[in-house]
């Protein structure tokens, strides 16, 4: 199994947490993968100690080696979601975890050898994150959690709104779906219409894009 490696979400996470949080925040890094985000977040603004999980075990080798380069105290825990952290509370949570149709995920080149239970919408692990972490986070704390367009956004949103007092758009990229999705494109069309995902079609490529969204407890 391979570790999941940082990519444009990570990167719009990245600039969103760093936007937000200061040197005394107590920062959890959910679906941390190599690190990469909790790391350079620590870097960016000073942290002494972040707090990171993910459900692979080899997330943990590849967040020991990210250690040579940091001075940042790491509690890493492996397990599902919330599971690891009991009652443990934060400032700021981090969700990095996968956010893709699963249909689409098992045909797309970032999932290879890499779990995505998803969904067949791409909300279930999201959404299980916005429903859980009201009970990790302090008084006035915030989720960060990403939206992509192989995902039901609608869903997401609804659900985020309901349960936080605050939902905020920080940043939105399109991006081209790469060249290799194209032989699945009946399958794309098909989400599409039964409005599992969101795509634009232009010049004969495939437009996506990710949003990055910041919500307060009420």
């Amino acid at each position: 199994m391979n570790t999941f490696k940082p990519n444009l979400t990570s990167s719009m996470l990245l600039e969103c947490a760093a936007a937000i949080a200061n040197p005394h925040f107590e920062v959890l890094d959910l679906g941390c993968g190599s690190g990469y985000v909790g790391l350079e977040l620590s870097k960016k603004i000073g942290l002494k100690s972040i707090s990171c999980s993910d459900l692979d075990p080899n997330a943990l080798h590849a967040v020991q080696k990210g250690l040579d380069k940091f001075n940042v105290d790491v509690d890493f825990r492996q397990g599902s979601l919330f599971e690891p952290w009991n009652s443990e509370l934060f400032d700021l949570i981090i969700d990095d975890v996968s956010g893709v149709s699963k249909l689409i995920a098992e045909k797309s080149p970032w999932f290879k050898n890499v779990p995505c239970e998803s969904g067949s919408c791409g909300t279930r692990l999201v959404n299980g994150v916005i429903k859980e972490a009201p009970n990790f986070l302090k008084k006035n704390g915030k989720l960060i959690f990403p939206i992509i367009s192989l995902s039901k956004k609608s869903k997401i949103i609804n659900l985020a709104e309901e349960i936080y007092g605050n939902v905020q758009l920080f940043k939105r990229k399109e991006w081209f779906l790469p060249e290799s999705m194209m032989p699945h494109k009946k399958l794309l069309d098909k989400e599409r219409a039964e409005g599992n995902i969101s795509f634009d079609f232009k010049f004969g490529k495939v437009i996506c894009f990710t949003e990055i969204y910041v919500a307060s407890l009420k």
